[in-house]
């Protein structure tokens, strides 16, 4: 299982990006694989589009604007709210447009609109992708650089729990033993560092607090 830590635009779309690759090449280092995404956060549902605006936005340029449609999550942009531009100047008179002003230079998106549409997207995904929240990653240990006796060659992970549940049994699919997880490396020519199962400790901590 590969698990990508904090959930929020980036590793959103880096889970879909993967889910999506996998069915459009006939190989991958992804195949077979699934994506658990660490949110620190609770889970927000956007049922409807606010009235009222966000002032958190980002500008989408049409390079990223399709990228977002490649992982499937455009459709849901466009359906929620976003605002094409087709100009912008600034005080000093500086201006940045298009060629006759006929096609959009970028859209401006609120940033909770990107995580809902995301998020929308990834709910389609279910099967292979897993979103855990109210947990993070509260330390990494990397293996020595050396081989040195009864050293561990993986990497080991310590998670931070909000609430008590056997959180090894999500990562693991059905571990055996709650607390331990075992992780192997992938090949993969773009990422070093993606895990399956084979031996690695994750260790919640021992302050663990149960939602009344």
């Amino acid at each position: 299982m590969n698990r990508f830590s904090g959930a929020r635009i980036i590793c959103r779309g880096l889970a879909c990006a993967a889910e999506h690759g996998e069915h459009e090449r006939s190989e991958s280092s992804l195949e077979g694989k699934k994506i658990l995404l660490l949110e620190a956060g609770n889970k927000k549902v956007m049922d409807k589009v606010p009235d009222a605006y966000s002032t958190r936005v980002r500008s989408i340029s049409p390079g990223s604007a399709t990228l977002l449609s490649g992982v499937g999550a455009w459709n849901h942009i466009m359906n929620m709210r976003c605002k094409p531009y087709q100009k912008m100047q600034f005080n000093a008179l500086i201006t940045f447009d298009k060629e006759n002003l006929q096609d959009e230079m970028a859209y401006i998106v609120e940033n909770d609109i990107i995580v809902a549409a995301l998020t929308k997207q990834l709910e389609n995904l279910s099967d292979q992708v897993k979103v855990q929240y109210k947990t993070k990653v509260v330390m990494y240990t990397w293996p020595k650089s050396h081989q040195v006796a009864e050293s561990i060659p993986w990497v080991q992970v310590t998670l931070e729990l909000f609430y008590f549940m056997n959180v090894v049994n999500v990562i693991a699919g059905g571990g055996d033993t709650y607390g331990q997880v075992e992780l192997r490396p992938i090949s993969s020519d773009h990422i070093p560092f993606l895990y399956s199962q084979q031996r690695t400790m994750l260790r919640g901590r021992d302050s663990f607090q149960q939602d009344p």
